[in-house]
């Protein structure tokens, strides 16, 4: 099966086509905007981007999760993606604001070395990316409070003028297990989530947890089952359906 069909009947991701005037830019390569909303319980890792040729695999329900990719869903942090998707030849563009995501509704103040003094921490935010002509984009970024549970998009099209409006659902990266203890949650979570996780002190200056309990052997990437609330993570994180809403829209020529 081509991949393009397989982000559809696989990935679970759901798309509605904006209808807009306008045409992308001509004044060298394409640009989109993503405007990325969070409609969930779930506090979000800064969001990685990438545009890429349909050879790239960024991540791939049924298959396992790169490296990077299992620390971007159990700990949230994107460098070691980034790296392996910039190290691609056939990678066009990697993007993030570099800033997490609250759950829905909430606002944040900045906190930690290089975010204190900024704007708010507000759930949704605008990224602009750079494509070449016949180029897919895939998105991800952690569910903070899970153990290893991210939300994306495989290789989706982007749009050749106007929008494309996309709807993400949440996946478990197969690399931790899913034991929903404090211990082994990062403490932003409980920063810009719906409620303190218990045990949990997000506002002391001490060494932060995120121990890890890898799964043996590794699986597939899969959907995520949500939050049971039977241990530390209270049932106030939990989730099902669709997480996240994205609008990639391609940008006119000035």
């Amino acid at each position: 099966m081509p991949r393009i069909d397989r982000v559809f009947t696989q990935s679970l991701c759901l798309v509605v086509g904006t209808l807009l005037t306008g045409c992308p830019t001509t004044d060298g390569p394409p640009q989109y905007t993503l405007f990325i909303e969070n409609n969930s319980n779930q506090p979000l890792s800064p969001v990685v981007a990438a545009t890429h040729s349909t050879s790239v695999v960024v991540w791939e329900e049924g298959q396992l999760a790169s490296s990077g990719m299992g620390t971007l869903a159990e700990t949230g942090e994107i460098g070691e993606l980034f790296s392996e998707l910039q190290a691609q030849s056939q990678v066009t563009d990697v993007v993030s604001a570099r800033i997490p995501m609250p759950s829905q509704g909430r606002v944040v103040p900045r906190f930690a070395p290089g975010t204190v003094g900024g704007p708010d921490l507000v759930d949704n935010q605008r990224i602009t990316i750079t494509a070449q002509p016949g180029d897919v984009i895939s998105l991800a970024s952690g569910l903070l409070g899970t153990n290893d549970g991210f939300w994306g998009l495989d290789a989706v099209p982007l749009p050749e003028s106007g929008s494309l409006i996309y709807f993400a659902r949440g996946y478990d990266a197969g690399t931790e297990e899913n034991n929903e203890l404090e211990d082994f949650i990062n403490d932003d979570a409980s920063r810009l989530g719906p409620t303190v996780i218990p045990g949990d002190d997000p506002d002391t200056e001490t060494e932060p947890d995120n121990r890890r309990e890898a799964t043996s052997p590794p699986q597939g990437i899969r959907a995520h089952t949500g939050i049971t609330g039977e241990n530390d993570i209270p049932v106030d994180f939990d989730f099902d359906g669709i997480l996240l809403q994205i609008t990639i829209t391609a940008v006119e020529a000035s």
